[in-house]
This record gives C-alpha cells, structure tokens and sequence, in this order.
C-alpha cells in the first residue's frame, strides 16, 4: 500500500531542514510522529557560475523529531526540531564543532478541495531560529526567522488504472519562502513519485529545488540548490513504518553541496 505521509531528512549547509509536505491531510484526533537519523557530508560546492569547486569538509549528523497532527479532517498542525552535531574542517587549517538543538519548524496545513484521489492543500510553514547562528563556528542553525506560504497537490493512482499495475502516487508543491535577514527571497518546488510494490513496501523519488530570487539588495547573498533523493518505505508492524533513502544535491549556485543518508520511523497514533 502507498503511504500518502513521508518526511525527508533536509540537511543542508545553507537553508534550514525541510520536511516534505504531504498534500494530504490526517483525520481529526488522528496523528503521525516521524524520528529520522541522518548524517550528511560535503567537501565541494557551487560557484556563483554553478560550476563545482572544493571546499571546507563538512558534516553533519543529527537526529529529528517530527510529529502531525489532525486537528480536523481539513486541518493539520505540524512541528519538526533537530538535535544535531556539526564539524567543520577548513581547507586552511583548524576544525569547529558544535552540538545542540537547531531551528525549530512550525506549520499549519488546510485542504482545499478533494475527490477519491486528488487533492489540493494550503500551508503555511514557519522556520524559528533556536541554534548557533554563528557560520565560523560550525553553526546548528541560522540567525533568521522564515517564513513560507506553499500550494500542495497530490494524486493516487489504483493499480487497475495504470500501465504498470501497482499503485501509484504523485505530488508537487510549490512556495515562496522570505527571511528576516540579507538572505534573498526564495521559490521552492518540490516534485514526489511513489509506486508501491506490495501491500507493505513502496518506493519514492523525490527532487527539492531551491530558486534564490536576488532581491536582497547590494551585499544580500542569493544561491540555488536542487536535490534528488530515492527512498524505500516497508511496513514493520501495524502502526510502525520504516523508511530509508539517500540524497545528492546534483546542481546549484553559490553554496556548499554534498549528499546524505538517514533512516526514518514512523507512528501512527
């Protein structure tokens, strides 16, 4: 069976964790926590042109805490935090490190229209600086609050109804997060397939793309990112599910990039 919940462990060097945005919402009284335990590195990033150059190795390993919950059938509510460590170790001597609790995220999503397999949400979604917003020292976070309006749609395809003859299931969102500092506004796409395999194990893929909009002024900073991330989900009980995938940011501009790994455990209560 395709699960319509997922998250996805976000860790990047710039832009704060991002969990993915499943369109649906969760039944009233219903909820789903999620623990993800990723670790991420990178010793290369994009240059202003987008071409790839050497940096300071960095990584980052963490823990993140996610939990839903259905307020109504058309209302969800939603809170994500990470516990993290995060080294540094620069090209040109010397080694930060710092551990503790990064930002911490809020956010509230509404359905707007339905049918038996298609469906339109709202969202809004809120990033709280709570973390070292401190670069030098190998910061858990940043010194900005965000914010983010974001349009979801989703669709679920029965096996009887496609070429492939096993379920599917398709998403897209689009945002446009702004910040309270010189960091530029952004727009942000995200695109999800899943097909599932058997009743209990379906696979994902998954691309996130961040779209610096240079409208910071002189001397703001600006930088894109995009990222593909694959998954495999499989029921390990009847109300716990396991998920493991993989991430490489596979293009941008002006910022570091790397690739990741994490596994995840969902509840459903």
């Amino acid at each position: 069976m395709i699960r319509t919940s997922a998250v996805c462990s976000s860790l990047l060097i710039v832009s704060a964790g991002t969990a993915w945005a499943n369109p649906w919402t969760l039944e009233e009284g219903h909820g789903q926590a999620i623990v993800t335990t990723a670790a991420y590195f990178s010793d290369f990033g994009y240059k202003g042109g987008g071409g790839r150059t050497s940096s300071d190795f960095y990584r980052k390993v963490g823990v993140e805490p996610f939990v839903e919950y259905g307020l109504a059938d058309a209302y969800t509510l939603g809170a994500k935090a990470s516990i993290q460590t995060v080294t540094v170790q620069r090209t040109g001597g010397g080694t930060g490190q710092s551990d503790g609790v990064s930002d911490l995220e809020l956010w509230a999503r509404s359905r707007l229209w339905r049918d038996d397999r298609q469906v339109w949400s709202f969202q809004f979604w809120t990033g709280l600086p709570t973390g070292d917003s401190h670069l030098a020292s190998a910061s858990l976070g940043h010194d900005r609050l965000s914010m983010e309006p974001r349009i979801l749609y989703g669709q679920s395809i029965p096996s009887a109804d496609n070429a492939l003859g096993t379920p599917l299931l398709l998403t897209a969102e689009a945002a446009y997060r702004t910040q309270t500092t010189s960091l530029s506004d952004e727009i942000r796409l995200d695109f999800g397939s899943g097909i599932g395999l058997t009743d209990d194990v379906s696979i994902y893929l998954q691309n996130f793309s961040i779209i610096g909009l240079h409208n910071n002024g002189v001397g703001g900073f600006t930088y894109d990112l995009h990222k593909i991330q694959p998954s495999i989900v499989f029921t390990a009980f009847p109300k716990t599910t396991l998920q493991l995938g993989a991430n490489y940011e596979y293009a941008g501009r002006n910022t570091g990039a790397g690739e990741s790994v994490f596994i995840s455990i969902w509840y459903n209560f």
